[in-house]
């Protein structure tokens, strides 16, 4: 009887030392949340460029009157990325949210992603509303926020979605020309916005 109860304590510490020399060498463990759909597009360079490249032609192209331009999910994932990445370097902190990806839908954009803290993440989501402020700019409204058993900061989601407004923003901003948006439309995975130029 002791020699068996020897053995299983010998084999429940060699089981504990095993799990815990696994675990320093698995990736964080998840802890739920909205799973992102199959099909979100993902941040890339040439997505990125595509939208830029969209300002920047209609800044070359210097139509007197309305316009119209059109940004896809991968675009704007794009964008998101690069604005997390701005936001790190102006703050000089991490903001743990990783992998953003944007779906677009029935006038909202939810952003999808993941949060990492210490050793665990989870799968999020933020459902935010765009509009066009009095100011002819884009102004993005945080409807909700969901990222599993994790309670964000939400002074980190603010600088977060001002980075976004920031990015998207900046080229109106920076025009030579004076742009003011008028509306903005969301479905079936893009986002139009309307507006008028003048030199």
């Amino acid at each position: 009887m002791r020699h068996n109860m020897k053995n299983t304590i010998v084999l429940l510490t060699l089981s504990i030392l095993l799990t815990a020399t696994l675990a320093c060498n698995m990736p964080a463990p998840r802890l739920g949340g909205p799973e992102r759909p199959p099909q979100a597009a993902a941040a890339s360079t040439e997505s990125l460029d595509s939208f830029n490249n969209k300002w920047h032609d209609l800044n070359l192209n210097t139509p007197a009157g309305p316009f119209s331009m059109t940004f896809t999910e991968a675009e704007l994932s794009s964008v998101l990325a690069e604005a997390i990445q701005q936001a790190e370097a102006d703050s000089g902190e991490d903001i743990p949210v990783a992998n953003p990806s944007i779906v677009l839908e029935n006038g909202i954009i939810n952003v999808y992603g993941q949060v990492v803290i210490n050793t665990f993440q989870a799968d999020g989501l933020i459902v935010a509303v765009p509009a066009i402020g009095p100011d002819g700019l884009i102004d993005i409204q945080i409807a909700s926020v969901e990222f599993g058993p994790f309670e964000i900061d939400t002074a980190m989601l603010d600088d977060l979605v001002s980075g976004i407004e920031r990015s998207i923003n900046a080229p109106i901003q920076s025009s030579p020309f004076n742009i003011t948006l008028t509306t903005i439309t969301i479905a079936d995975g893009l986002m139009t916005v309307e507006g008028t130029i003048a030199p």
